[in-house]
């Protein structure tokens, strides 16, 4: 299991670095071509390049740290 210190959590947000631009890079792209929205089982909107760049991200922080569990507002 990895222990979350400073150290830990700094070296955690550093590789996630080219995984923020990506999805920054991706929500672009999405908004430039036009978004589809659809209505979640809570009536709230979410958008293609909501879920598109929530699923990026889990799936980078997942790799990095596999026994802490993600919430996320998309899933």
């Amino acid at each position: 299991m990895i222990e979350l210190n400073n150290l830990n959590l700094k070296n955690i947000a550093e590789k996630l670095l080219d995984t923020f631009l990506e999805g920054g890079r991706i929500a672009k792209e999405i908004s430039h071509r036009g978004v589809k929205i659809t209505i979640k089982t809570d009536k709230s909107p979410v958008t293609d390049g909501d879920i598109a760049v929530d699923q990026l991200l889990r799936n980078k922080i997942a790799s990095l740290t596999p026994n802490i569990p993600i919430i996320s507002e998309e899933t």
